[in-house]
């Protein structure tokens, strides 16, 4: 009988008994979300299988997705730390510009004026960084660039370096062919007009070594004056030519620089003493074998006159008591 449970009347009490309704009694689909309870039952629970029995998942938190365990045996909610984020961009770009974040909050991003194209050439108007040579070695355009470091080799394609950015101590091998050095070079400073214009003029009513020479003005030695000494040096390269006035006895060293086929002379005064002598080293060698003995009187002179073979001191000539 319809809307009744059973074949008894309708007066007969229609309550199912327990468990008396099998799973083929059951209608497919006839079940609906209403009729299903799980205890404590919240908007958003799932109902999930435990392997032995169906039970109810509650919602996660804000944000969480459903995720399988760690031991893949249940589901369960979990933060998402494969799509985390979600990220929002502008509603125009630059094609091929690098994305960069906008703020601090990983969700952000914004348009940028670098680019990067499809063969990997990248197009960036300023670089406040370090470029790592020993990965991209290659830089084709750079403008505004303020420290370099050391390059290694290529050419230098750029305008002229300004003044400013030269240092002042560049080595002189660095130019030309490199067979200058500094000292060469630092002649140039000694230069007080145009080099070629001085070897000109040079060459012009001067001494050439080379050559035989006709003398038409007086050609002298400078005369020096040398510093008395009980042991008498003499010098010969600063003082071929030179006086030494006697204010005490003497005795000659051997003259240092000398050199072959030079002649030397010297002067010897007394002082306002007078009375003063002098003994010769054995580099010194007198016509007849003999040193002179000089002239005592006060203020007298004495002129001496030596050829040198670069060891000895030979006597061509010999005034005494010039007056």
């Amino acid at each position: 009988m319809a809307g009744y449970i059973g074949t008894a009347p309708a007066t007969r009490d229609p309550t199912v008994s327990d468990d008396s309704v099998t799973t083929a009694k059951i209608q497919d689909n006839a079940v609906t979300g209403t009729k299903i309870a799980m205890t404590s039952d919240v908007a958003g629970d799932i109902l999930t299988y435990t392997g032995t029995d169906y039970t109810r998942l509650g919602i996660g938190s804000a944000a969480q997705v459903l995720k399988v365990n760690s031991g893949a045996t249940a589901v369960e909610w979990a933060a998402d730390t494969v799509n985390a984020g979600d990220v929002v961009g502008p509603g125009t770009a630059t094609n091929n510009a690098l994305a960069r974040f906008d703020t601090t909050t990983g969700k952000l991003i914004q348009n940028s004026s670098a680019t990067l194209t499809d063969v990997g050439v990248l197009t960036v108007s300023n670089i406040a960084a370090t470029i790592d040579t020993a990965t991209q070695n290659t830089v084709t355009t750079m403008t505004g660039l303020t420290t370099v470091g050391t390059i290694g080799t290529g050419t230098w394609q750029g305008t002229a370096i300004a003044n400013a950015y030269i240092g002042t101590t560049i080595d002189a091998t660095k130019l030309a062919d490199g067979t200058v050095t500094n000292a060469e070079f630092q002649y140039i400073n000694s230069l007080t007009s145009n080099a070629q214009t001085q070897i000109n003029a040079k060459g012009v009513g001067d001494a050439l070594l080379g050559s035989a020479q006709e003398w038409t003005a007086t050609q002298n030695f400078n005369n020096t004056a040398l510093t008395f000494d009980a042991t008498q040096d003499w010098a010969l390269a600063a003082n071929q030519v030179a006086t030494l006035t006697l204010t005490a006895n003497t005795t000659f060293d051997a003259p240092t620089q000398m050199v072959d086929g030079a002649f030397y002379s010297l002067i010897m005064i007394q002082d306002g003493t007078g009375g003063r002598t002098a003994s010769w080293n054995t580099v010194f060698k007198w016509a007849g074998g003999t040193a002179p003995t000089l002239t005592t009187t006060a203020a007298a002179k004495d002129i001496f006159v030596w050829r040198s073979d670069g060891a000895n001191m030979y006597e061509v000539g010999r005034q005494l008591n010039v007056s």
